[in-house]
């Protein structure tokens, strides 16, 4: 079956799609629950200068809200942003990928790898360090021409052979004496058999099976980013130190911005890069800024005085930090045509367990009866101050119309009435009636106000559950060595293929630990799929199967803020979509 055309072609010829060996797409994608068909099945003819007609151009502003660029945009000056909290040392995404990393790391190695999200519409995909890509042999090939003229900021040329390093690590590790465990974002490959050099500095990517939505995979992931240099990291690889860091690497990146002072817990520092490889529409080098100033300031309430009086340009990214509607209107009514808000998504809260270990939530029937236990409207009150709404936990956009009725779901009294009653019934069922003490739940700091919601609605099914509190440290490595029973965490995804719920084996930093081999053939079926009436019946099974029947991950509430910017930041795009978007700041540019 064919894709279907971007708007600049009016039809499809009926020529390849599934059948065609000669069938191929170049160009950017975008995800039809986010606004329409925008895919594309070109037969092999697209020409570059309508690939970029279709993709946006850079410099182009604004995104989903954001303030409107007035004029030319002025050079020069140094912006400063409140960071949520620490910045986990090393810097590393293919470890962690918390806001407090992203909000800061964007700008130093970019807001993509190969493809990007747009600007102007985060649900598309465009071209970043590769220029453009094709589809060969069924949507199981893809090649993608890498951009010339890229330097990393040491002054290096970047290569095709960088980026099939960094694939290479990010998706195999490193084996050995001392190994590397692949990238947290390993899956976002697809199901990667190898990359090979091509000439004319190109890369070929092979995967085991049809994968006809790879650059969406790729791109719709903010952690994905090239952070490990192959001139730096191979020399630590052979000197016995796989595990460097990008702060081991003298934070060498090609974003727009070079990192100047790293001071994980207090202040991080980034200046512009003046050989960096992106033009705006005018053909001006970008970015327009000196240097951003991250200033780390842990309470909210201390954020807002500082933004109030002064001292910010912008309030930080990040759940307790994103502005409530209340906190908006103290500022609105404090600076009035002085400061401009963007409304962004921002965490998808969830309870997660690790069905690996023995105990009461091995059993299905426990977690099903705590899905319809808890509360999620009060959550919404409790945890978000009634800024979030309540949602699926996995990919909004993609879930059944009706899922509101579902069991655990329905916030009416009688909806809930009969959850709790069902609830009771399955706990009785499995034997634990009487609930029992939960030696292992762990939190992130950061998450204390959802922890401690989530510990009252087991204390009411007569489950005592002490939190463990994890500091920025900690949080990744308990992740990784599955050391919980019971978590809270975050699902939400663009794109259900993103969606972070495979086996502990092949994501090891996932919230949710099991190894559940029909997982596995629910993301077969997804990647099998070339239409999207394919993948939104798949998506819906899949859904269905982890939040009903296997109770995998028990969503909470989808927090709703505003990010506040003084009226003299320009150009800024911010995505209503979710927070972690549009990072690199390589368009604003500062009116004053």
């Amino acid at each position: 079956m064919p894709l279907r055309f971007v708007v600049l072609f009016a039809h499809t010829s009926g020529r390849g799609g599934r059948n065609s060996a000669k069938g191929r797409t170049r160009g950017c994608w975008k995800n039809p629950e986010r606004g329409g068909a925008v895919n594309i099945y070109l037969g092999g003819v697209m020409a570059v200068s309508l690939l970029v007609l279709a993709c946006g151009r850079a410099g182009q502003g604004g995104g989903d809200s954001g303030a409107p660029a007035s004029g030319e945009p002025k050079r020069g000056g140094i912006m400063v942003l409140a960071n949520r909290g620490e910045v986990p040392v090393g810097m590393d995404s293919m470890v962690t990928s918390t806001v407090n990393l992203i909000h800061v790391s964007s700008s130093v190695f970019g807001d993509g790898s190969l493809v990007k999200p747009c600007r102007e519409d985060v649900a598309k995909v465009c071209p970043a360090l590769a220029e453009r890509w094709e589809a060969r042999n069924d949507f199981a090939e893809w090649e993608f021409k890498i951009r010339d003229g890229v330097l990393w900021h040491d002054g290096t040329p970047m290569t095709a052979e960088d980026l099939k390093f960094w694939m290479d690590l990010a998706y195999n590790g490193v084996k050995g004496d001392k190994t590397r465990a692949p990238a947290r974002y390993r899956t976002n490959f697809g199901p990667l058999n190898k990359v090979e050099l091509l000439d004319q500095n190109r890369l070929r990517v092979t995967l085991d099976r049809r994968t006809a939505f790879l650059p969406d995979l790729m791109g719709l992931e903010q952690a994905v980013k090239v952070t490990h240099p192959r001139h730096l990291m191979q020399k630590k690889i052979e000197q016995g130190e796989p595990g460097a860091s990008p702060q081991d690497l003298g934070f060498v990146g090609m974003g727009p911005f070079k990192l100047d002072k790293f001071d994980a817990a207090t202040l991080v520092q980034v200046r512009r890069f003046d050989k960096y490889w992106e033009k705006d529409q005018g053909g001006r080098q970008m970015p327009y800024l000196d240097g951003i100033d991250f200033v780390v300031i842990k309470d909210a309430t201390a954020m807002d005085a500082a933004f109030r009086t002064g001292r910010l340009d912008g309030t930080s990214k990040g759940l307790g930090h994103v502005l409530s509607p209340e906190r908006k209107k103290t500022i609105e009514q404090a600076l009035g045509d002085k400061v401009w808000f963007g409304e962004v998504g921002v965490t998808a809260m969830s309870v997660n367990f690790n069905v690996l270990r023995s105990g009461p939530w091995a059993d299905a029937r426990v977690r099903r009866a705590f899905a319809l236990w808890l509360d999620k409207e009060q959550a919404i009150k409790a945890v978000s101050l009634g800024s979030g709404e309540l949602h699926t936990g996995l990919s909004d956009p993609w879930r059944h119309p009706d899922w509101k009725s579902l069991p655990g779901f329905d916030i009416s009294p009688q909806g809930r009435e009969r959850a709790k009653a069902e609830a009771k019934r399955l706990l009785a069922e499995a034997g634990y009636a009487n609930g029992w003490q939960e030696a292992n739940y762990t939190c992130r700091k950061q998450w204390f106000v959802a922890c401690e919601f989530v510990q009252a609605q087991l204390a009411a099914l007569g489950i005592e559950a002490p939190i463990k509190f994890l500091d920025e440290a900690q949080w990744p490595l308990n992740l990784r060595q599955g050391d919980y029973n019971i978590t809270n965490g975050g699902y939400d995804a663009l794109m259900p293929e993103n969606l972070d719920i495979r086996r502990a084996t092949q994501s090891p930093a996932s919230y949710t630990k099991h190894e559940d081999p029909a997982i596995d053939a629910f993301y077969a079926r997804l990647g099998d799929a070339t239409a999207q009436e394919q993948r939104v019946a798949t998506y819906r099974e899949l859904e269905r199967y982890v939040l009903q029947e296997q109770a995998y991950v028990i969503p909470l509430l989808k927090e709703i803020g505003y990010l506040a910017y003084r009226s003299h930041v320009k150009n800024l795009p911010v995505a209503k979509l979710e927070y972690n978007f549009n990072n690199d700041f390589a368009t604003t540019w500062l009116d004053k």
